[in-house]
């Protein structure tokens, strides 16, 4: 059963994932001599790049951190750049052996750049994300998971990626991290991430949703509310928020 339940975890987060390179997928505008720690800033702030580009970083910072292994901001940045480079097999069938490589990797980037600097939010993030998708432990995943919280609680990026992370192994979350996954929730919606939102919403169960409501309708205000509600709606599903009239309705009269 606990098998299972792993598989299942692995098998929704690989859908998650999809959405997340379908909504990344324009390249951003940096030069092909851009540097490995403006990429990985770029990459923090969700925008993508070419694939070309990042196999040269990945080389390069390969042969620069084995002469010098300890630089925090090149390994965060490295671990950043493959997952990215993992991106394009997860668009495409039959590239599982490759897929598990890329992901390997980013495994490996990971914990180098935790023993460089253990609080590293980021990279506690990408290992949790990276080992449910290859080794689905969901116990290692989840001491991995609390630890990206714990180094990073209000890291944008670390909260969309332990959102997408609970969505996953939600059957395996103890009230107190559903709490806080509707809370991340919240605070997506208010740093205007209100497609990210969305494209979770979607993919959660319905108790999940109900507690997400519930946070929506109690801390969110009206136009907020309103923003969330419609790029749900856009999505063929639906949300009752308090402060948004029912579809259909005449608010006039």
């Amino acid at each position: 059963m606990i098998i299972l339940a792993a598989r299942l975890a692995v098998g929704v987060l690989a859908l998650v994932s999809l959405f997340w390179v379908y909504l990344l997928s324009p390249i951003a505008g940096y030069g092909p001599n851009s540097d490995l720690v403006t990429v990985g800033r770029g990459l923090q702030s969700l925008n993508t790049f070419d694939q070309d580009l990042l196999a040269r970083l990945d080389l390069e910072a390969s042969d620069k951190l084995a002469r010098w292994p300890c630089q925090p901001d090149e390994l965060e940045s490295l671990v950043l750049v493959r997952v990215a480079m993992s991106a394009p097999f997860f668009l495409v069938s039959g590239a599982e052996d490759k897929r598990e490589e890329a992901l390997e990797r980013v495994k490996e980037s990971a914990r180098l750049s935790l023993t460089c600097n253990p609080y590293s939010a980021t990279s506690w993030t990408m290992l949790a994300w990276a080992e449910l998708l290859t080794s689905g432990d969901t116990d290692l995943v989840l001491t991995y998971f609390d630890m990206s919280y714990a180094t990073g609680p209000l890291e944008f990026l670390a909260a969309l990626r332990r959102v997408e992370l609970a969505i996953a192994l939600w059957h395996e979350l103890d009230e107190s991290h559903k709490i806080m996954v509707a809370d991340h929730m919240r605070r997506i919606v208010e740093a205007h991430g209100y497609m990210f939102a969305a494209g979770f919403y979607a993919g959660m169960t319905d108790d999940a949703r109900k507690l997400v409501r519930d946070t929506f309708a109690e801390h969110l205000n009206e136009v907020q509310q309103k923003r969330v509600e419609a790029a749900i709606w856009r999505m063929d599903l639906s949300i009752d928020l308090p402060l948004v009239p029912p579809r259909g309705s005449r608010p006039w009269r």
